[in-house]
């Protein structure tokens, strides 16, 4: 009984996890949709346990949670109009923009804060609060 009810419940966990991911900021998208990916094909493994499909799809979970605290920082490049650029060049900051799906530039005064992030991600200044305007999935 509780395997013809937790199967369900573990694919209706699957699709609300990337439904999150694609509403999300998109850093480390591919990653975060392959990982997705890797859930479904799981879950059509006849060799694969239920007990071990639900601590994947779990840890999916764990995975995804652990990004709201984390501070890193990444390098990548980032298409500004019609051309890809390097991102961690401090000249110029941009937010995602969840309503519109777009990078938005950051005005100067957001340039500070950001270097100090970036800082303190790789671990060369001590962790603090900044105020930066970030907007994630609601």
């Amino acid at each position: 009984n509780t395997k013809q009810n937790v199967v369900p419940l573990m694919y209706r966990m699957i699709d609300t996890l990337e439904q999150f991911i694609k509403a999300d900021v998109p850093f480390n998208l591919d990653s975060r949709l392959a990982r997705v990916e890797r859930l479904r094909e799981i879950m059509a493994s006849a060799s694969v346990t239920t007990s071990e499909k639900f601590r994947q799809v779990l840890e999916a979970y764990t995975v995804e949670t652990a990004y709201s605290s984390a501070v890193t920082a990444s390098q990548g490049t980032l298409e500004v109009d019609g051309k890809n650029i390097n991102v961690d060049i401090l000249k110029h900051a941009w937010v995602w923009d969840n309503n519109t799906k777009e990078w938005k530039e950051l005005g100067e005064e957001y340039l500070k804060p950001v270097k100090e992030v970036i800082r303190m991600a790789r671990k060369q200044a001590t962790l603090e609060l900044v105020k930066l305007p970030i907007f994630g999935a609601e």
